[in-house]
């Protein structure tokens, strides 16, 4: 904001500067050190406003607000353990409700500039991926850490299930072939991929809206 308002005010000195070959040099001058001035206190006011205000890239202070709560994204709420959760949910206070992880929590680094690590939580048959600032970003169902098919998606699927199934809790999807199918809606989305007899084998659930 700081540097619109100070090109903005470059501009304007250069725009009084043209014109000040059309008329009395003096007023000239007079216009451009009271729009000088002007274009001064409001830089002050702003900067003074964005102190009180905090950095736009701080961690978010409310992890709530980064939570979609309607559509595909509250529909696609996923059930482990008796525990009930999706992305934009604070991580630490979910993955301690979801029991023993099948193998220690580790990192990695997004290819995403300016990103932080994102941290993995294993579970049987399901992944929790969680973000920098403690929220949870994805979702990942797969048999690849330990079997199980525990974990599911609107309450009624997961991992075996076929794809009527799959429509038959989340709607219409956005594409479909004999791979799987595919459902978004802005930055949420569910991917379901088939194994060879048309049930699912892997289901990832991305929320590119989420701060990493």
């Amino acid at each position: 904001m700081r540097k619109r308002i100070c090109y903005a005010l470059v501009c304007s000195m250069f725009l009084a500067a043209a014109l000040s070959g059309c008329g009395d040099k003096k007023s000239d001058t007079t216009t451009v050190a009271a729009t000088t001035t002007e274009a001064a206190a409001t830089t002050t006011e702003v900067a003074a406003t964005e102190v009180a205000g905090g950095n736009d890239t701080a961690a978010p202070a409310d992890t709530e607000s980064q939570s979609a709560s309607t559509g595909l994204a509250a529909a696609a709420k996923v059930t482990f353990n008796g525990v009930t959760f999706g992305t934009g949910d604070k991580a630490s206070e979910i993955v301690a409700k979801l029991g023993d992880q099948v193998k220690p929590s580790d990192s990695s680094q997004p290819c995403i500039p300016g990103a932080g690590e994102i941290t993995h939580y294993y579970f049987k048959g399901l992944t929790v991926d969680a973000s920098q600032y403690d929220v949870i970003c994805s979702i990942y169902f797969t048999n690849e850490n330990a079997e199980g098919y525990d974990a599911k998606l609107a309450g009624s699927v997961g991992l075996g299930s076929t794809g009527d199934e799959f429509k038959a809790a989340l709607g219409t999807p956005e594409t479909e072939d004999e791979y799987g199918l595919r459902y978004g809606e802005g930055d949420f989305g569910v991917s379901i991929t088939y194994d060879n007899d048309g049930k699912a084998m892997s289901i990832a659930i991305d929320d590119l809206s989420i701060q990493l």
